[in-house]
């Protein structure tokens, strides 16, 4: 038995009990038995709660695995979350811990179970982690079913969500990896986060049309106005097109998700946290012109994405929001002020990036954000309109870069020009005589000495130098010696024919010239 000094009551509420366990009965006169009164109590094995009780805090007798016996009041309205969790001794013959029509533990022996009349909640990790349970039949006064309350029921193949239920909590169903389908009555109001997470086998979610809070398209779960995109099933395979109107694309929504193409639409404006996390089949993404902001851990572990723009509408991009992207190799990203999460490009190999440049900004990005992936693996960096801030992006973050595509190579520093060569020659004007073609080539020629051995590192500039004869004759010699150094006979083969290409043309040009000189000593013996 229990006496006065076992429980701590605080303005009528019982917050702790500190006696020895065993049949304890509280105190008259106590109104409520507040948040974790009695956790943990092992020794407990019986209860009086007396008439003067109205509420029982979360999990105020969670984990009292030897308690048998419960005595509630009928006065009492409200129980708290995991108030009788892991009770086990308060299990029924079918190992259900019920009490007052809540729902609290399963520990029967699983297969097809039968929830009986009068439960009215399934409570928290009620049936979780039961692999056992293959299906459930749940009765039509419940209302609510708990976070969590089915998670990781593996081979849970079918469950019967009644009319009448409104809400399903955060992760209720999250792991049930044999779900291949789940449909939403007209009656649920409230649908949790990752709810159907985790769902291995899931191909479509369905809504009852007269439901006005949510609805379904294709299998997908949206909002009823069709504004956000709350849930894609994993088992869902193809190509999934967003429909039009969207704005937002929810947290986990298409998270792990079999998809190989997904269309999102203009109307979209922001990428909830891990939207796409995990998508491995997803090889390119087009992010819309009105994105805004897109969330931490987007995109991360989409393993075969291998290039991503930035619009310039986004203004925020969370933490390791592509991190993971093991074939990402190229970004194109407007420099202009964005806020960063850390590690937004975490785990990259990237050897392609682009910033394109308003001709007339002054700002750009915050370079030492995103410097830390900007390291050796890059290969080649585009900027469009060359600014001083951009020397600093040089010097601090790309020092072994080897090719550069800009518009304007003379505002590139000038130990860098070589590399601009390089990036024109990967990436020339189909126009020659543009503004851009014109200064490179330039450049080119004032400095073909100087390019040699580059030349010979990346053949494409060798051919364009070769095929716009901007190579002089003075130091077509050294480029053969340098093919013959490198035992390049492709080279050598294209500098030959360049120089005997050069010949002719002295040739020809010699000709004319001399054609010219005949025509006027013939002019002047005739007078």
């Amino acid at each position: 038995m229990s006496n006065q000094d076992d429980f701590v009551i605080e303005n009528g509420v019982l917050t702790k009990y500190r006696g020895d366990g065993g049949d304890v009965v509280i105190p008259d006169g106590v109104t409520g038995i507040g948040r974790s009164a009695f956790e943990d109590c092992k020794s407990l094995t019986s209860v009086m709660i007396p008439e003067s009780v109205t509420s029982i805090g979360i999990d105020a007798f969670y984990d009292c695995s030897s308690l048998m016996s419960i005595t509630i009041p009928a006065g009492v309205m409200s129980i708290g979350e995991r108030a009788f969790e892991y009770c086990r001794g308060l299990a029924d013959q079918n190992g259900m811990v019920i009490v007052k029509g809540i729902l609290f533990n399963y520990f029967g022996e699983g297969g097809d179970v039968v929830i009986p009349a009068g439960v009215t909640s399934i409570g928290h990790q009620a049936f979780s982690y039961r692999s056992s349970l293959t299906s459930v039949m749940i009765p039509a006064g419940v209302t609510n079913i708990g976070d969590e309350a089915f998670w990781d029921c593996s081979s849970l193949t079918s469950v019967t969500i009644p009319d009448g239920v409104t809400s399903i909590g955060e992760r209720a169903f999250n792991g049930c990896s044999s779900l291949t389908s789940v449909t939403i009555p007209e009656s649920v109001t409230s649908i949790g986060e990752w709810t159907f997470g985790n769902c291995g086998r899931l191909t479509e979610i369905n809504v009852d049309p007269a439901n006005e809070t949510y609805c379904s398209a294709d299998g997908v779960l949206y909002n009823k106005a069709q504004a956000e995109l709350l849930f894609c099933p994993i088992r869902k395979t193809g190509e999934l097109v967003i429909i039009e109107g969207v704005t937002s694309i929810g947290e986990g929504a298409l998270s792990d998700c079999s998809l190989t193409s997904v269309t999102i639409p203009a109307s979209v404006t922001s990428i909830g946290d891990e939207a796409f996390q995990w998508c491995g089949g997803l090889t390119s993404i087009t992010i819309p012109a009105g994105v805004t902001s897109i969330g931490e851990n987007a995109f991360s572990g989409c393993k075969s994405l291998t290039s991503i723009t930035i619009p310039d509408s986004v203004t925020s991009i969370g933490d390791e929001a592509f991190s993971g992207c093991w074939d990402l190799t190229s970004i194109t990203i407007h420099d202009r002020a964005i806020d960063f999460g850390d590690r937004v490009f975490g785990d990259t190999e990237v050897t392609n990036f682009t910033l394109l440049v308003d001709e007339d900004s002054d700002t750009g990005l915050d370079y030492s954000e995103i410097g830390f992936w900007l390291s050796s693996e890059l290969e080649l960096l585009t900027i469009t309109h060359w600014k001083e801030r951009h020397n600093e992006l040089l010097e601090d973050y790309c020092i072994d870069i080897s090719a550069i595509v800009t518009d304007e190579i003379d505002a590139v520093p000038e130990e860098r020009r070589p590399a601009a060569a390089v990036g024109y020659a990967l990436h020339p004007d189909t126009d020659p005589a543009s503004a851009r073609a014109k200064c490179h080539f330039r450049y080119m020629e004032e400095n073909a000495g100087a390019l040699c051995e580059l030349a010979f590192e990346h053949p494409e500039l060798l051919r364009l130098l070769c095929d716009h004869r901007l190579i002089p004759a003075g130091d077509t010699d050294a480029y053969l010696a340098e093919a013959e150094n490198r035992d390049d006979t492709k080279g050598k083969l294209l500098l030959l024919d360049y120089q005997n290409s050069l010949g002719r043309e002295a040739l020809e040009k010699a000709r004319e010239n001399e054609f010219e000189i005949g025509d006027f000593i013939g002019e002047g013996a005739e007078e």
